[in-house]
């Protein structure tokens, strides 16, 4: 047998020797390491695990050590963990080798159609594994089916407890405010970056076995962040929807183990292996109670008012959106895809549509264009990004009837706007009882999403690094920033939402125009999102309600400045002279300066020491704009310092978002940054 591919360079002095393991096949390979079948001391066929170690970095000793608690918890369910360690800088954990396959596996050959037993079984077999988990501590935070392992008798084993806090790169789960874990099996808390407990486990078992039941996860979504936002806002699909033959106990079981709200769910998993030991006896569960569709349709008061189309792809600006016109006498039906608004339209001849314009299967533009042609009279409005000029415009020529720009549109001021365009009929038949939604409370949990589209913001721009990746990874990061825009113009922290936005339409147009990508738009990528969490946590004045002074000796470059500062809506002036500058900054208010390094008579860094030695502008903030390439220089020497430089040729979008950037970061260092 031929011997397996060293994977990493630490390990060829040695290999296939990794301590007293011998590797002898490779058993498959993910984003954490690989896995081989390897020998030991007792000649025992073993599971090696080497984890890369450029993913485990700073966090490797936490990771040995919880792979060494997890050591210590002995059961039946859990796959053993014989040895932990580290050689030549490659940490490893071994094994009990399990031979019949895992979940992911059995979906296959079952072609997403598990017998109601075999379900029931994996259910058992996960919930007494957890028990032990949970009683030792320990959470295992990535259940999912590929996790499961079966052995030679069909039971099923849970795997790879403890180490899910290493995902995407980002810190540990066991640290609240990061989220971290598979979306597809992500509790809400979890999504959330909360602190979790087993009940987080139990939400993942629930999404497993649905996936099991079903050959699909629970919520699905073109983008990792599509998925997560249907977490938050969705609530858990019932599972007897595509398997009724799994009979009401077993649905009832699901809707408890798989409640948003984690303290609807069962309280730990003793108690769902009560329900689980009657469901298999042929009785009801007594800790859960199944309640039919029909019947909860039939408890539901029948709302009265305008129906209002909602047509957007991100489930929780659906869910912000839908909750506050619903509170507020409007009637919200939503869909996700613009072929899908159609139908509905079609079918429920709503009073108003509000229409997304990044849409994934269609043109937004499109789809106002379509509905114009069903519904002639219909009002639609059009919430967009407040950047993207082109498909405004597009929109408009397509028959919207208003445009809104999301940052700037929380709900309340849309449900206003919204009946001011009802015919008088329909405004006048308005309902005043809010509609029986899933409530938001605005503007606490749009903040809370905004700080979860954030968390994934951060996960995502370290994976900026030029690599064969790098269209998917901008796509997501767009999509994110779209969701923490909408999010943060719902709870009325319009900076945040003005700069969310801006950095949405600077991914959008990198990945339109790939030659335009260099180090210099993936540091203010960077420096946005690093910049957005204290604008979160402590909302400032809006950005464009401060003024910038722009000086450059280049007629066309004055241009281009100015016409960068108009695209983000920043107030500014722009000069020709440093001599001018000096004399504008003396005596008027202005909150940053923007100058070209190269100028006649006097450069720009020489300009920038002048002007911080004017009374009041010690700190006012500088952004120069430099044919200049020397980035790590300059920033090892300014960054820190209230200063940035973008180099020519750039995009007015990326200049935009540094001089967003700018001010927003000066307001957070100071109470006043303005001379």
């Amino acid at each position: 047998m031929a011997m397996p591919i060293c994977p990493f360079a630490g390990l060829a002095a040695t290999w296939p020797q990794v301590g007293p393991w011998t590797a002898v096949r490779e058993l498959g390979t993910g984003g954490m390491g690989s896995v081989y079948a390897a020998h030991g001391p007792a000649a025992v066929e073993v599971a090696l695990k080497l984890l890369d170690p450029a993913r485990t970095g700073h966090l490797r000793e936490r990771l040995l050590a919880e792979a060494r608690a997890a050591a210590t918890v002995s059961h039946p369910r859990l796959v053993r963990c014989l040895d932990v360690g580290e050689h030549a800088g490659v940490p490893f954990l071994v094994m009990d080798l399990v031979s019949g396959g895992d979940g992911d596996g059995l979906v296959r050959r079952h072609k997403g159609r598990i017998p109601r037993d075999v379900l029931l079984s994996i259910a058992q077999d996960t919930a007494s594994g957890l028990l032990a988990l949970h009683a030792a501590g320990i959470i295992h935070r990535d259940l999912k089916p590929s996790n499961l392992l079966f052995d030679q008798a069909g039971h099923a084993l849970v795997a790879d407890f403890g180490l899910a806090h290493l995902d995407d790169g980002a810190p540990g789960i066991t640290r609240t405010g990061f989220t971290v874990g598979t979306p597809d099996y992500m509790a809400p808390e979890q999504a959330r970056g909360e602190a979790l407990d087993g009940r987080a486990d139990l939400y993942a078992l629930a999404a497993t076995l649905y996936h099991l039941a079903t050959g699909r996860p629970p919520h699905q979504g073109s983008t990792a962040w599509a998925v997560l936002g249907a977490v938050l806002a969705e609530p858990f699909p019932d599972v007897l929807v595509m398997r009724p033959d799994l009979g009401p106990g077993f649905g009832a079981v699901m809707r408890k183990l798989g409640a948003k709200p984690r303290n609807e769910r069962y309280a730990n998993a003793q108690v769902l292996l009560d329900d689980l030991v009657l469901v298999v006896a042929g009785r009801s569960p007594v800790h859960a109670r199944w309640r039919s569709s029909t019947e909860m349709l039939a408890a539901a008061p029948a709302p009265t008012g305008p129906i209002v189309l909602i047509i957007d792809d991100d489930p929780l600006v659906r869910r912000i959106y839908a909750s506050g016109l619903g509170s507020r006498g409007l009637i919200p039906i939503a869909a996700a895809d613009g072929a899908g608004g159609i139908d509905l339209a079609a079918r429920m001849h709503p009073a108003i549509a509000v229409v997304d314009l990044v849409l994934p299967d269609m043109d937004g533009s499109e789809v106002v264009r379509r509905l114009r042609l069903a519904h002639p009279h219909l009002p639609i409005a059009v919430l967009s990004n407040a950047f993207g000029d082109s498909q405004l415009a597009a929109a408009k020529r397509a028959g919207a009837t208003k445009v809104f720009a999301k940052a700037q549109t929380p709900p309340s001021i849309l449900a206003g706007e919204l009946l001011a365009m009802l015919p008088r009929s329909n405004a006048d038949n308005r309902s005043t009882a809010a509609l029986p939604v899933s409530a938001v409370s605005e503007p606490a949990e749009a903040l809370a999403t905004a700080d979860t589209a954030l968390a994934r913001m951060q996960v995502l721009v370290r994976r900026l690094d030029g690599a064969a990746s790098e269209d998917a990874t901008l796509s997501e990061l767009a999509a994110a920033a779209r969701g923490l825009s909408a999010a943060a113009g719902a709870a009325g922290v319009s900076a945040a939402a003005t700069l969310a936005a801006a950095t949405e339409t600077l991914a959008r147009e990198l990945i339109a125009q790939p030659q335009r990508r260099s180090v210099s738009n993936r540091r203010t990528l960077q420096h946005a999102v690093a910049a957005l969490r204290p604008m979160i946590i402590s909302p400032a004045c809006p950005l464009g309600s401060q003024r910038a002074l722009a000086v450059d000796d280049d007629r066309m470059a004055r241009a281009l400045v100015g016409a960068a500062l108009d695209r983000v809506g920043i107030p500014h002036d722009v000069v020709a002279t440093a001599e001018e500058a000096l004399q504008r900054l003396a005596g008027g208010r202005y909150a940053m300066l923007l100058t070209d390094v190269v100028m006649d008579h006097i450069s720009g860094f020489q300009l920038a020491a002048r002007v911080r030695a004017l009374p009041g502008c010690a700190v006012l903030p500088v952004l120069f704009v430099t044919g200049l390439d020397d980035f790590p220089t300059f920033f090892a020497a300014g960054e820190g310092t209230g200063t940035d430089l973008i180099a020519k040729p750039y995009l007015l979008i990326e200049l935009g978002v540094k001089a967003l950037v700018l001010l927003a970061t000066s307001q957070g260092q100071a109470t006043s940054r303005i001379c």
